[in-house]
Formats: C-alpha cells, sequence, structure tokens
C-alpha cells in the first residue's frame, strides 16, 4: 500500500526559518554552511580527478562567508549563452528556445533557494560571450545581439528577477574596474549601435594583456582545458560545416585531413580567447562565485556547474534541442537525432522552441476540444490549455487519456475549462466534495510561525481532520488520483498558494546508498502535544502556538523514522523534509477561481497555506481509485 500524502502547509521560507532556527554557536557559519551544501547540489562533481572536497568547498565556503560577513548580496557570476550553433543539424533556430529556457529556470532556482537560506539573496550574473567567438565561427554580430536580446526578453518573460546579463562591452567600457553591482548602470544599445560598435569592442577584447599563455603546456597542466579543448573539437565539425573554413580557395570542400588541421587549429584559437575572457572575468568579479559550462575539477576558483540535472556537463542549450518524450521525461541532444517520423515541433513565441515525442494521449477526438494544446510546467507536470475563445465542459475530456498524463507527469493543470458543480462527477475521477469552512476557534499565527499541523489526509476529502487530536489513521485506503477544482478566485488577504512535490523526482536524485536506507525504514507522520522520543522521533520540525479563548496549545510535527536511534533519525529525517522544499523538484501554484488540477495520490505531495477562521476553502476535491500509466 502507497505511503499516504499529506498536506503539511509549510512554504520555502518556512522550511528554511526552521532548519536555521536551532541554537548555533555561530548563527552566520551555519548559514554559509547551509548555502554551500546548497550550491554544491547543483555542480558537476562526477569527474574522476574532482577536488571539490579536498580544496573546493573550502574556497566556495571563504566567498560566501565573506558576503554574509558583509551582509550583501551574494553574487555569482557564469559566463556562457553566446549564441546558437550556426548548425541546423543541431539546433532549431538562431534564437533562445525550451533548452535555454530549462538552464535559465534552473539557475533562478539556485538564486531563489540561496534567498530562502539568507535574507540578502543573491543575484547570477551572465556574461555573454558571443563576441569572443563568433568572429572565428564566421556568425554574424547582428545575430549575436538578436540571440542576447531574446535572452533578456525571455528571463522578463518568465519573471526570473535574480538574474543579471553583462555585455563584455560593460566590462570593458568601464576601465577594467570592478563590476559594482548593482550601482553600475548601462544604456540601453539598439541593433545597429551594437552592430556598429562590435568590431571596436573585438578589438580591445583581444588586445588584453593577459602576460604569458602557453597553449599546449597548459593543455598539459590542466585537465580541465583539455576537456575543453576536446569539446570544442567535436562540436566544431558540426558548426565549421558549410563555412568557408571547410573551402578552399576556389569554393571547394577541403579533404578529411584538412579539414581536421582547421577545426584544430580553431578550436587551439578559442582556448586562446577564452583564456582572455577568464581573465577579464577574474579581474572584474574577484569576489564572486564562479561558476563554468566547462569542466574543471573543482579546487577553485571556477566551479563546474551542471547544466541539467538529467545531462552531462558537455551539453550546453546553445548547442543542442530539448525533446519531451511520450513517457513525461525530457531529454536533450542534437535535432537531426529526433525523426519527423516519430517527433513534431513544437512552437511558442512565434519560433520553434522544442521536439516533443508524438503522443497519442495528447490528440483529443472531441471537436469542442480542437485546438487544446499542452505545455510542460517548470520543474515537472503539464498544463492543458483550452482552445482559445471557446467555452470548454472540462466533463469533455477524454479521461483515460487524462488518467495516462497524469500517470505520466504526476501533475496536470487544466486552465480554461469550466469545472464539476459541487456533488457532479467526472467518470472515473469521483464525485466533487463539498467545501468546508475553517472553524472560527482555529486560530494561526502569522509569519513563519503561521504553519500548523497537516491539515488532513488528501484522501478524506471530507469534515474529518485527522491529525488534530495526535492520531493518524492506519488503515486508510489510499486513492490513486485527485482532482482539486478552485471554485472561487481568493482574496488579496488569503494565502492561497500550493507546493507540490514530486517525489519520483527526489528518488531520481538519491544515491543508490541514499535509496537503500530510507528502504529499510519504517516511517510516521503525525501531529501531537508532546514528541515521543522512545519512537525515534527526529523531534520538531516546528512549534507553533493555536490561541483560543480559553488556552494556548503547543504543537508539534512529528516525522518519525520507527526503530532508529533518536540522533540517527534526526540527521536523517532533517535531509528528507529539505528534499520536499527544493525547487528543483517542487511547483508552487497560485489559485485562480476556475483552475483545475489532477496528481497521482501517490507520488505527489503538498503542502498549502492555512485559511483565516471562518474563511471558506475556495477548492472542490475528487478522487479515483485507479490510474491508468
Amino acid at each position: 500500500m502507497p505511503v499516504p500524502t499529506i498536506v503539511s502547509q509549510l512554504t520555502h521560507k518556512d522550511l528554511a526559518a526552521i532548519s536555521l532556527s536551532k541554537p548555533t554557536s555561530d548563527r552566520r557559519t551555519d548559514v554559509a554552511e547551509a548555502i554551500v551544501r546548497l550550491i554544491s547540489s547543483y555542480l558537476y562533481l562526477d569527474g574522476p580527478e574532482d577536488q571539490f572536497h579536498v580544496s573546493g568547498r573550502g574556497h566556495l565556503k571563504a566567498l560566501v562567508t565573506r558576503y554574509i560577513d558583509k551582509n550583501a548580496v551574494i553574487e555569482l557570476v557564469l559566463p556562457a549563452f553566446p549564441d546558437k550553433s550556426p548548425s541546423r543539424a543541431k539546433v532549431l533556430g538562431t534564437l533562445p528556445d525550451m533548452a535555454e529556457e530549462v538552464m535559465l529556470r534552473r539557475l533562478e532556482d539556485l538564486c531563489r533557494s540561496i534567498e530562502d537560506l539568507y535574507a540578502k539573496g543573491a543575484v547570477l550574473h551572465i556574461v555573454s560571450d558571443g563576441i569572443v567567438y563568433s568572429e572565428i565561427l564566421e556568425i554574424s554580430d547582428r545575430v549575436i545581439f538578436q540571440y542576447n536580446l531574446a535572452l533578456r526578453e525571455l528571463v522578463k518573460q518568465l519573471e526570473l528577477s535574480h538574474i543579471n546579463f553583462v555585455r563584455i562591452a560593460d566590462l570593458l567600457q568601464n576601465d577594467n574596474q570592478l563590476y559594482d553591482y548593482p550601482a553600475f548602470s548601462r544604456p540601453k544599445m539598439t541593433e545597429e549601435e551594437y552592430v556598429q560598435s562590435a568590431p571596436s569592442n573585438r578589438k580591445a577584447f583581444l588586445e588584453r594583456d593577459i602576460g604569458e599563455f602557453d597553449i599546449e603546456q597548459v593543455r598539459k597542466d590542466d585537465v580541465g582545458v583539455l576537456r575543453t579543448y576536446r569539446g570544442y573539437k567535436k562540436f566544431l565539425q558540426f558548426d565549421l560545416e558549410g563555412t568557408n573554413l571547410m573551402k578552399d580557395t576556389n569554393g571547394q570542400l577541403l579533404s578529411g585531413n584538412q579539414r581536421k588541421k582547421v577545426i584544430t587549429m580553431v578550436a587551439k584559437h578559442m582556448l586562446c580567447n577564452g583564456a582572455r575572457f577568464s581573465h577579464l572575468i577574474e579581474s572584474t568579479f574577484p569576489h564572486a562565485i564562479r561558476l563554468s559550462i566547462h569542466p574543471h575539477n573543482n579546487s577553485g576558483p571556477k566551479l563546474a556547474l551542471r547544466v541539467f540535472p538529467w545531462g552531462d556537463i558537455i551539453r550546453t542549450p546553445w548547442h543542442n534541442t530539448l525533446c519531451e518524450k511520450k513517457d513525461g521525461s525530457t531529454i536533450i541532444g542534437h535535432v537531426r537525432l529526433f525523426s519527423n517520423d516519430y517527433h513534431e515541433i513544437v512552437y511558442r513565441y512565434g519560433r520553434p522552441y522544442l521536439v516533443r515525442e508524438k503522443d497519442g494521449d495528447m490528440l483529443w477526438d472531441d471537436e469542442s476540444l480542437s485546438g487544446t494544446s499542452f505545455e510542460r510546467l517548470h520543474p515537472f507536470g503539464l498544463k492543458v490549455l483550452a482552445p482559445q475563445g471557446r467555452s470548454t465542459s472540462f466533463e469533455k475530456v477524454p479521461v483515460d487519456k487524462v488518467q495516462r498524463l497524469v500517470g505520466k507527469y504526476e501533475f496536470v493543470l487544466f486552465l480554461g475549462f469550466y469545472g464539476v458543480k459541487e456533488g457532479g462527477s467526472v467518470s472515473e475521477i469521483g464525485a466533487m466534495v463539498s467545501s468546508r469552512k475553517t472553524p472560527k476557534t482555529q486560530r494561526r499565527s502569522g509569519g513563519t510561525g503561521r504553519v500548523t499541523s497537516p491539515d488532513h489526509i488528501l484522501n478524506s476529502c471530507n469534515d474529518n481532520d485527522y491529525g488534530r487530536d495526535g492520531t493518524t489513521p492506519e488503515d486508510l485506503e489510499i486513492r490513486n488520483l485527485q482532482l482539486i477544482q478552485c471554485t472561487r478566485t481568493p482574496k488579496e488577504s488569503d494565502t492561497h498558494a500550493t507546493i507540490f512535490t514530486s517525489t519520483s523526482e527526489i528518488l531520481k536524485n538519491l544515491s543508490k546508498e541514499e535509496r537503500e536506507v530510507l528502504g529499510r525504514q519504517k516511517w510516521q507522520i503525525s501531529v501531537s502535544s508532546h514528541c515521543d522520543s522512545s519512537k525515534g522521533c527526529s523531534g520538531v520540525r516546528q512549534i507553533l502556538e493555536k490561541s483560543s479563548q480559553e488556552s494556548k496549545i503547543k504543537q508539534q510535527i512529528c516525522f518519525c523514522c520507527l526503530q532508529m536511534p533518536l540522533d540517527q533519525c534526526t540527521k536523517l529525517t532533517q535531509g528528507i523534509s529539505n528534499l520536499f522544499y527544493d525547487r528543483r523538484w517542487s511547483l508552487t501554484h497560485s489559485w485562480v477561481k476556475g483552475d483545475i488540477v489532477v496528481i497521482d495520490n501517490t507520488k505527489i505531495i503538498y503542502a498549502r497555506t492555512p485559511l483565516k477562521p471562518g474563511t471558506q476553502d475556495f477548492v472542490m476535491r475528487g478522487l479515483s481509485e485507479r490510474i491508468q500509466r
């Protein structure tokens, strides 16, 4: 029997406050250590000669501590996003697409997670290096500008507020002084201004004195440089195809050996320019945390970023295309690998945006559903949009296909459909259950202390609020599918955000050893006015006060690992609890009237902010016995 899904009503900031609220000898050290652990979880540390735990970790902690001591915004810098590959065997076009979006969202998640731990927060500077390599690869400055402009527009569209774009021209025109964020102001540049200034900016960049640079010696001494060089040679086989570099003076294609020599020459030229670029970043961002899309041994100061959570470090968005598979997973690779017979191109923002494996579950036969579109959500799940300009009933959706989509994506959000009335039902999903009011005597504190006990086990879906007396029903039958429908738009004074977490995504990111340890344990989640340490309870997740006219009662949310010593249980369960609110596999949804969500009740747990006493709930729920996969 699956483990019951539980609503525990926590937010990202609540969790951060809890995890850092225990007494420590040095709170700043505590925060710095938490941030270092967070950043390291975004790095690529799988190389055979990785030195992160030898020296890189200490270097990272020193940088983080410096910002905390100064009570300043933590700055990270990443040289990246030059331009799209010119090879149409690799990418869909010249502008950013879903591959870039996934990476940008990942970087934003990192910064927001730092902000959850540290009030001053973080900003990530992306220094676009298109001008460094464009002339070598015969990419026009106009194409570089259009790519970078589209990136900025995408960041604005997605509301990624922690990302700041920096041009090399910004650093060169600043007389090579430290990049002063946020005091630095950049005049807006038109396309014509960029194109006209590019040659002089490129000339100034190439004239930078970086001292003696022996490329052959560096390749021998630095494993990261050697890997980067090999990566250059690999992708240049496609990027230089059809360019003048691959032809002789008569326009004839060079021989195989001649092409190899040209690729080697270009790769070395790129390494030299990369060294200049690295020197410029080092001199203008001396105290920033330096991330890299290239492999390194992570001894510091450069730290290799795992660009995609499910990919190796070699694959970058601008050299690849993202593909959504019909099982709900995503992969990244050259567009030439995705056959037209089994895949289709999906358009967004008026341009080709991703490749999707053809899926019959997204083909709905009902004429009223013609034009229904599907979009993958971040970081998981699927959004289904009703046809524009039509009044579409949710009762007409093909339930068998919806069930299979939920089995693949775990969380499916329907927008633009009018829902099911109270007492009505959707075949194979279940009858809608009445909303209920929060008892007037139930009061909840504000701020980070507002979070109370688990509201109810989702499958109850009635007026029985389990857990209020410290008990949890052990023989509760678990339903596979749950439908949640928002019946009214919450007022501004209401808190109405819900965090949905995919436990399957968490399990994918645990090591084999961690999964084995968890699999051997028996778990219990409960609420009580005391903590029974004899059961090996991990202790208090949060102590909170519920006030009434008669008394004040303190309750504890206990996350128990049975049959384990208390100290071991505390360490293990604290780590698991933190995973539930990690932005990489938790999705936050703010409700609007008409929203309909269907979830896989055996894989999704969710937490929501509490309602004020006497407030009518704004959702109705329905359940199904089964789910198709």
